[in-house]
């Protein structure tokens, strides 16, 4: 188990729902907990590759279209940074 996900099952269900902005790695980057954090209205994922995630150039669409399936047709702004 990753430490973020380690995190959320640390946080009370009022402090995941007050979760506004979320940024990680994309070799951090879990699926299906995200869902638990029902108030994000912005959400980052760094894709740069440290040796920890395959060199893919399509990993970043991936992830925001992963996101986009989570959350719908919501107001969340998701937004994936490479370098």
């Amino acid at each position: 188990m990753g430490c973020f996900n380690v995190w959320l099952k640390r946080r009370l269900p009022e402090q995941l729902a007050a979760l506004r902005r979320l940024e990680l790695w994309c070799h951090e980057y879990p699926k299906s907990p995200l869902r638990l954090l029902s108030g994000l209205k912005h959400v980052r994922v760094y894709c740069i590759c440290d040796g920890l995630c395959p060199l893919d150039p399509g990993r970043g669409k991936a992830i925001k279209e992963n996101l986009e399936g989570i959350w719908g047709n919501s107001d969340l702004e998701i937004q994936i940074a490479h370098g």
